[in-house]
């Protein structure tokens, strides 16, 4: 029987995806603004921060840190209002992180 993959492993993939997600709309806001238009660089901003904070936390979760942790929480709770695909996926997070995780042994 396979063992099943530790919470803070499936919490480190789930913040490479939401950075996967962030990256791709904010190229395509840049590709799909029209040249007479300037793009808002603004929202590109918040998004490559938005994709920072996720690579780090996906970073942090990936070695069991407890402050990945606890700011994963942090973001999921506000998230649940984000009705459908926010609240499916900080359920998904928040079910991850809810128990401590521990750290493998190598």
């Amino acid at each position: 029987m396979k063992p099943s993959t530790p919470a803070h492993l499936k919490t480190a993939r789930g913040h490479a995806g939401f950075a996967v997600w962030y990256a791709l709309l904010a190229m395509l806001l840049l590709v799909m603004v029209p040249e007479t238009a300037s793009p808002s660089w603004w929202a590109v901003a918040m998004l490559g921060a938005a994709m920072l904070l996720h690579l780090v936390l996906g970073w942090g979760a990936r070695r069991a840190h407890g402050w990945a942790r606890s700011v994963t929480l942090w973001m999921c709770f506000p998230l649940l209002a984000v009705v459908p695909l926010g609240t499916l996926a900080a359920i998904q997070m928040i079910s991850y992180c809810w128990r401590g995780w521990e750290r493998q042994s190598s």
